[in-house]
C-alpha cells in the first residue's frame, strides 16, 4: 500500500507509480463494426518487450511500446523533465505517416515529431510556454500551429512548417488575452482557427493563401465556443450556456451564418465540454449527418446529430463524469474532513476528444478513471505563526486509468473499438487528450504517468491507430 503526503492545506494529491510494463485490456477484433464490446479486465500484460529508452535533446526521453493489437502503427510515450511538463495539455495532429505533437511546461513549449522509426524535436518550432498550442495539417500536408505567446501583447500567432516557418500574427481589436481553442483544415486549402477572449469570441480563416479575423460577440451567459468546418468548408460554431441563471443549459449549434439552432437536450448541470465533430476531412455519402456535436453530461458523453432524416442522439456506455466522493478542508480551524475511502468511477472532467475519419465515423477517445484509495488529512499547526492547515494525504489500493476508443456511425451504432491501459490513475492537463483523424487512421495523444526511466512522473503518450481493416501498413 502507497501512502503519498502533501504539505498543502488542500486536495492535491499526486498519483503513485504503478508497473510500467503496458497491460492491454481485451480489444474487439477490427471487423466487428455493429455491437458493442466490453473490456477483458482479466487480460494478461503482453510480454515486457518495449524498447529500451531513447535519450532526446533537452532533458527529454522517449520508449517506443510493442503493440500488440495489427491496428496500432506505432505507440510512443515522450517525458521531459521540465517543470509542469504536460499540465497545460497535449495537441495532436497525424498524417499518412507521421505525427506531430505539441505539449507545453512552465519556461517552454515544445512540439515533436514521430514515425514508424523515429521520434525527434522539431528543429526550430516556436516555443510557447504555460500553455496549450492547437496543430492541425493543412491540405498541402503542411503543419500549422496556432498560440498566443505571453509577448505577443494579445496577437494570435500561427506558424506554418513547410521545411521553414512562416509566421503569420494577428490581431482582432486591442490587446486582450485570447486563447485559441480549436484548429481545422480542409481539402480546399481552407484553414479555420477558434478561439475564446475576455468580451468576445473570435474566429480566423486562411482563404487563398490569405489570413481574416473576427471577433463574435456574446450571445448569452455561456462556456466557450468551439469550432470546425463542415465539408463544404463553412464554419461549425457549438454555442453553450443559459439564458439567465435560472434557466437550463442548452447547446446551439451555428453553420456559416444561419441563425443558430438548438442541439441535443437541455440539462441542469452545466456540461463539462461540448466539442463539434469535424467534417472536413469527410468523403462519405451524403446520409451521413454533417453536423454532429460531442458533449460531456454527467451521465455520460452524448453524441448528436443534425442529419438527412432528421435528430439523433446516442449516449457512449460507461462515460459518466467521475464525482469525487471525498469532501476537501473548508476552514482548518473547524478541523480537518475524516479519513474517506474513493471508490469512484468515471471519465474526468472533459477528458475527451473527438474526430471523425473519412467514412463519415465519429470517434470519441476517452481516459476513464478507476479509483480505489483512502484519504485524509493531518492536522498541522505552525504556533510561531499562529497558523494551521489540512496537509492531505492519500493511501492508494490499486486505482488504474485507461484510454477507451468509441466509433458512432451514421446509424448511431456504438462499439468501443480499443482499450488500453495507462499508467497512472487519473487524467492529467487540460486537455488530458486529443485526436486528429486523417484518411481512416487517428492519431491519439494522452498525457499519462510516464514509465520512461528518466526521473519525470508525467508523458505524452501518442498511438497512431487505423480504423480500416482493408488498409493497414502494420499487420
Amino acid at each position: 500500500m502507497d501512502v503519498h503526503r502533501m504539505g498543502v492545506a488542500a486536495t492535491l494529491l499526486v498519483a503513485s507509480c504503478q508497473d510500467p510494463n503496458e497491460t492491454a485490456l481485451g480489444a474487439p477484433s477490427a471487423g466487428d463494426s455493429t455491437s458493442a464490446h466490453e473490456t477483458d479486465d482479466e487480460a494478461e500484460p503482453p510480454p515486457d518487450d518495449d524498447a529500451d529508452d531513447e535519450e532526446l535533446a533537452g532533458d527529454c526521453a522517449t520508449k517506443r511500446h510493442v503493440a500488440t493489437d495489427p491496428r496500432v502503427l506505432f505507440d510512443v510515450e515522450i517525458a521531459c523533465g521540465h517543470t509542469m511538463f504536460g499540465a497545460y495539455g497535449v495537441s495532436v495532429a497525424g498524417g499518412a505517416d507521421r505525427a506531430y505533437v505539441a505539449v507545453s511546461a512552465f519556461y517552454e513549449g515544445l512540439v515533436f515529431e514521430i514515425d514508424d522509426d523515429d521520434v525527434a524535436a522539431l528543429a526550430g518550432a516556436p516555443s510557447w510556454p504555460q500553455q496549450r498550442a492547437v496543430l492541425t495539417l493543412d491540405s498541402d500536408a503542411r503543419l500549422v500551429m496556432a498560440g498566443t505567446p505571453d509577448d505577443a501583447d494579445g496577437a494570435v500567432m500561427i506558424a506554418t512548417h513547410d521545411g521553414a516557418w512562416t509566421i503569420d500574427e494577428l490581431t482582432p481589436g486591442g490587446p486582450e488575452h485570447r486563447v485559441p481553442l480549436d484548429l481545422d483544415a480542409d481539402a480546399d486549402g481552407n484553414v479555420l482557427l477558434g478561439g475564446s477572449a475576455l468580451q468576445a469570441d473570435w474566429r480566423a480563416r486562411r482563404q487563398g493563401g490569405a489570413w481574416s479575423i473576427e471577433t463574435m460577440p456574446w450571445i448569452y451567459e455561456r462556456g466557450e465556443t468551439r469550432m470546425a468546418l463542415t465539408s463544404d468548408g463553412r464554419t461549425l460554431a457549438v454555442v453553450g450556456g443559459r439564458s439567465d441563471h435560472d434557466a437550463p443549459w442548452t447547446t446551439d449549434v451555428v453553420i456559416g451564418d444561419a441563425e443558430a439552432r438548438p442541439i441535443g437536450i437541455a440539462v441542469d448541470v452545466e456540461p463539462s465540454l461540448a466539442i463539434p465533430v469535424a467534417a472536413s476531412t469527410m468523403r462519405q455519402p451524403e446520409d451521413v449527418p454533417q453536423t454532429v456535436v460531442v458533449t460531456g453530461h454527467a451521465d455520460g458523453i452524448a453524441i448528436d446529430w443534425i442529419g438527412p432524416e432528421g435528430d439523433g442522439r446516442v449516449l457512449l456506455p460507461d462515460t459518466a463524469q467521475r464525482v469525487d466522493p471525498c469532501p476537501e478542508p473548508e476552514d482548518p480551524w473547524n478541523g480537518c474532513p475524516e479519513l474517506c475511502d474513493d471508490r469512484s468511477r468515471g471519465i474526468e472532467l472533459g477528458a475527451f476528444a473527438t474526430a471523425r475519419t473519412e467514412d463519415g465515423v465519429t470517434w470519441v477517445a476517452a481516459v476513464l478513471s478507476e479509483m480505489d484509495r483512502r484519504v485524509g488529512y493531518d492536522y498541522v499547526c505552525d504556533e510561531l505563526k499562529g497558523n494551521c492547515s489540512c496537509d492531505g494525504f492519500h493511501e492508494e489500493r490499486g486505482s488504474a486509468q485507461s484510454l477507451r476508443l468509441f466509433a458512432v456511425d451514421a446509424r448511431g451504432q456504438v462499439r468501443m473499438a480499443y482499450a488500453h491501459a495507462l499508467a497512472g490513475t487519473a487524467a492529467w492537463g487540460s486537455p488530458a487528450v486529443d485526436v486528429h483523424a486523417s484518411g481512416t487512421r487517428l492519431t491519439i495523444s494522452v498525457i499519462a504517468e510516464s514509465t520512461v526511466s528518466n526521473e519525470t512522473n508525467r508523458a505524452v503518450r501518442t498511438i497512431a491507430f487505423e480504423t480500416s481493416p482493408h488498409d493497414r501498413t502494420k499487420q
